[in-house]
């Protein structure tokens, strides 16, 4: 089964939505000078790119041990 990539415009989009909620519930402001990567191993998050790619590849696992199984 082939995956479908993430786009690069769509990395962006997803990264900057959750920047912007992570730093909105942390009650961080652009005043505080924290970097996306400072902010984000401070919280000991990881990117949601790399989760949803994770998540994929998860599926995709379970999908062909189905497919194994008929």
């Amino acid at each position: 089964m082939k995956q479908k990539a993430i786009r690069e415009k769509d990395k962006s989009k997803i990264t900057s939505v959750a920047i912007k909620f992570t730093r909105r519930t942390a009650k961080y402001t652009r005043q505080d000078y924290k970097t996306n990567e400072d902010m984000l191993s401070e919280l000991k998050i990881n990117p949601t790119v790399k989760k949803i790619q994770n998540n994929r590849n998860k599926w995709t696992q379970q999908v062909q041990q189905i497919d194994k199984d008929y």
